[in-house]
């Protein structure tokens, strides 16, 4: 038997980059006015990374059932998407066209997420795009920012919230902290006794990014639906 689906809509989607790639992808829309769109990336496509991997469509659930709108696709070159792979590249058309996308149904109030690969792809391009209100980075590896992306980060000033595993073989948690100490707005979570992929810990990373997307665009009075049971 399949899970609950929260109330609201879900639907498949295409979404069409700025250098011509059609994306698939899936958008959840809550019951009601959205409290903001997020956008959530998925790990590393030539790693078996897609919009399947399990802690999206989990994350995705949650949020909808908490009122936000989410959209989870498939970057180029995995699954039925267009084009090839470009090493985080073009993928940053990618983010631009999910941001896009849950944008137009959101009223501009955007939240870019991302485990893994997503992550870094996410904190990439937020800084470019004055709808972001703030990053959600789930383990993110951290090894597509240079110095200059950090910097684009630290002047944009907007909410970063990490949510980061306790042993990540990828980038240990310290190193996070450390690489990020020049953000303004940045936030940490850890979940205890997680790898890289969070075996056995879903449930609590899950709980983590809702709490971090709450942070970063927190709902209004008139929001306060109830997510418990779609975590």
């Amino acid at each position: 038997m399949g899970r609950e689906e929260p109330p609201g809509t879900r639907e498949r989607v295409w979404l069409r980059t700025a250098d011509g790639i059609d994306l698939e992808g899936e958008l959840r829309l809550p019951e009601g006015e959205p409290v903001a769109g997020v956008a959530f990336a998925h790990p590393h496509p030539k790693h078996g990374g897609t919009m399947g991997t399990i802690l999206v469509p989990r994350a995705g659930r949650a949020l909808q059932a908490a009122g936000y709108a989410f959209l989870r696709w498939n970057f180029r070159g995995a699954g039925r998407s267009g084009g090839e792979h470009d090493d985080g590249v073009s993928e940053q058309h990618d983010v631009r066209a999910a941001a896009d996308l849950v944008a137009g149904c959101c009223g501009g109030r955007v939240v870019l997420g991302g485990w893994s690969f997503g992550a870094d792809m996410s904190l990439c391009a937020a800084p470019a795009d004055e709808r972001v209100a703030g990053v959600v980075a789930v383990a993110p590896p951290l090894w597509y920012l240079g110095d200059a992306d950090w910097d684009r980060l630290a002047a944009w000033g907007r909410p970063v919230r990490f949510v980061l595993a306790d042993h990540d073989r990828y980038r240990p948690k310290e190193e996070v902290r450390e690489l990020a100490a020049g953000l303004p707005d940045a936030g940490f979570e850890v979940v205890p006794g997680a790898g890289h992929l969070f075996t056995g810990r879903l449930d609590e990373v899950v709980a983590a990014v809702l709490a971090a997307v709450r942070a970063v665009a927190p709902p209004t009075e008139q929001h306060v639906p109830d997510p418990k049971g779609f975590t």
